[in-house]
């Protein structure tokens, strides 16, 4: 076998990884080449494998995330020990967020409301993933379907299944309401705001090849037009009330992790946080 037609086999290999040894030979019969079955088949096992031809799941997924689309919610607690729900909606294909808002008693009618605002005209996305939360009832995965998407549920317990979803929680969390105190709904939802600006704008992610949501385009477009310069959404304790901002060794996501940790505690301890609280203030 000569050079010419071991090299046409390791590219007909690379470029082609489904293909087995009856398909590469018929098309090198087709191209004029005289050579065996067998020894097509040989030197198919001898051909290098590139590191693409073992990630052909995530290569599938990268085809497919324009059409993929994320819903969750999280729980935020407030100076005053309410809980508070935040629903959001993230695309798979540049983590962009496409909706967001914020609720005290969130039902199955709010959640599709968020849904049509969310997705208004014929949507993109055609998988909707979601858990098995009992907010959602029957009505959610109907008004789903009605919108011509496909709903998927994870499996019960199992977050990781809805990674893209949870990795922006987490984020969400570190990078904000872990410094911040949230006051009431409307101060959470204009948190929430500058913060999703900020994750869409100037945020890198390691995901996206360093870029942010926005693209590349975004990023030349401000280098065009703009100058270093800080920015105040970047540091979140510089958003964060007067209040706080009194004492520099303040830690609020030291108060916000025992909210976390005691809102379910008798009356008794939230008089006491309170005591302590306005004591150093």
């Amino acid at each position: 076998m000569t050079k010419e037609i071991r090299e046409l086999i390791f590219q007909m290999v690379a470029e082609k990884p489904t293909w087995r040894a009856p398909r590469l030979h018929g098309e090198l019969a087709m191209l004029g080449f005289d050579v065996s079955e067998r020894s097509v088949s040989r030197w198919m096992q001898r051909a290098p494998r590139t590191p693409e031809s073992g990630q052909r799941w995530l290569i599938f997924l990268r085809n497919h995330r324009e059409a993929i689309a994320a819903m969750d919610f999280f729980s935020v607690p407030t100076v005053m020990f309410n809980v508070l729900y935040v629903f959001f909606i993230i695309g798979h294909d540049r983590r962009r967020i496409l909706h967001f808002n914020v609720t005290r008693h969130p039902t199955s009618v709010w959640i599709v409301q968020q849904l049509r605002e969310a997705l208004p005209y014929e949507p993109a996305t055609k998988f909707l993933i979601l858990d098995h939360d009992a907010k959602y009832g029957t009505e959610v995965p109907a008004a789903i379907r009605s919108m011509n998407m496909t709903t998927v549920r994870t499996a019960v317990g199992r977050p990781w299944h809805n990674g893209v979803a949870e990795r922006w929680v987490g984020s969400c969390r570190r990078e904000l309401l872990d410094h911040v105190i949230a006051i009431k709904q409307s101060h959470l939802k204009r948190l929430l705001a500058s913060y999703v600006e900020y994750y869409e704008r100037d945020r890198t992610h390691c995901g996206l090849q360093k870029q942010t949501p926005e693209g590349p385009e975004a990023l030349r477009r401000a280098r065009e037009s703009c100058s270093v310069a800080a920015c105040p959404w970047s540091s979140p304790l510089l958003r964060t009330p007067c209040i706080i901002r009194r004492c520099l060794w303040f830690r609020p996501s030291l108060i916000v992790r025992s909210m976390r940790a005691l809102w379910w505690r008798p009356p008794l301890v939230f008089v006491a946080v309170w005591m302590a609280f306005f004591f150093y203030f």
